[in-house]
C-alpha cells in the first residue's frame, strides 16, 4: 500500500475521516484559503485500473450537474505524478448515521420510527436527484 502523504497540493491532510472498499476519505485544509474540505484518495490499485478511473473522474463531473443538499459538490479532481488518485469535495460536519443508531441504542433505545421514515425519505429524495 503506498503511503500516503501529509499533504497533497495545497491541501494539508488533518485527519482519516473514514475507509471503504475504494478509498479513503480524510479531512483537510487549503493551506492558502484555510478551507476546510474532504479528500477522497482512491486506493492505488484501483488508480491503475483505467476503468475504474475513467468512472472516478466522471463520476466527479456527474455530482456536479446535481444541485440537491443531500449530495456533496467536488471542487476538484487531481492525479499526482506519483500516480495517487484524488477528488476534493465539501466537508460534511455532524453525526453519521452509524454513530446515530449506537448513541440511541447505548440509552437502551430504538431509532424512532418517525426519524427512519424521515431518514429514508432524505435518502430517496437525493437519489431521485440523482436520476433526474
Amino acid at each position: 500500500m503506498q503511503a500516503v502523504p501529509s499533504q497533497l497540493g495545497p491541501y494539508r491532510l488533518v485527519r482519516l475521516l473514514g475507509e471503504g472498499g475504494m478509498g479513503s476519505v480524510y479531512e483537510a485544509v487549503h493551506l492558502a484559503i484555510e478551507r476546510q474540505v474532504a479528500i477522497k484518495i482512491l486506493k492505488p490499485d484501483y488508480a491503475r485500473d483505467d476503468e475504474i478511473l475513467a468512472r472516478f473522474f466522471n463520476e466527479a463531473r456527474a455530482v456536479n450537474r446535481i444541485s440537491h443538499p443531500g449530495i456533496v459538490q467536488v471542487s476538484d479532481v487531481h492525479q499526482t505524478p506519483e500516480g495517487l488518485v484524488y477528488l476534493v469535495m465539501e466537508l460534511m460536519r455532524g453525526e453519521t448515521l452509524e454513530q446515530r443508531i449506537t448513541r440511541i441504542e447505548a440509552g437502551g433505545q430504538r431509532m424512532p420510527v418517525d426519524s427512519v421514515l424521515h431518514l429514508a425519505w432524505q435518502v430517496a429524495d437525493a437519489l431521485s436527484a440523482t436520476h433526474d
